[in-house]
């Protein structure tokens, strides 16, 4: 999962990896960690671990 503010910017950089899946994600939005979450379920299904490396409080 490759996620950033710019969708076509994740898309691009998620097309050199294997199995890599690029979304547009504000982690900084107060729904943005919830779709990101939801992005990766569809898109992996359940996961087993889960880490947000993004900005912090």
């Amino acid at each position: 999962m490759v996620a950033v503010r710019r969708g076509d910017l994740a898309r691009q950089i998620a097309a050199g990896l294997p199995d890599a899946v690029g979304v547009q994600s504000d982690l900084t939005a107060p729904d943005g960690q919830q779709a990101l979450f939801q992005a990766a379920r569809k898109a992996y299904g359940a996961p087993d671990i889960l880490v947000l490396n993004g900005p912090g409080p």
